[in-house]
């Protein structure tokens, strides 16, 4: 339904003793974001849930 009642933003956290993999991590999405991968596995598991 359309608009939203609320929407907040969300972080992924990793334990302190991974935080050696959060740059690269932050990359790989950026890079997802970029090429339409993030988009379309959203479209194909997420949309599922929210209709």
């Amino acid at each position: 339904m359309e608009p939203p009642l609320a929407s907040a933003d969300v972080y992924m956290f990793v334990h302190k003793k991974h935080a050696h993999l959060a740059p690269k991590m932050a990359q790989v999405l950026a890079d997802m974001k970029a090429d339409g991968t993030y988009q379309k596995n959203y479209d194909q598991s997420l949309t599922a849930l929210i209709k």
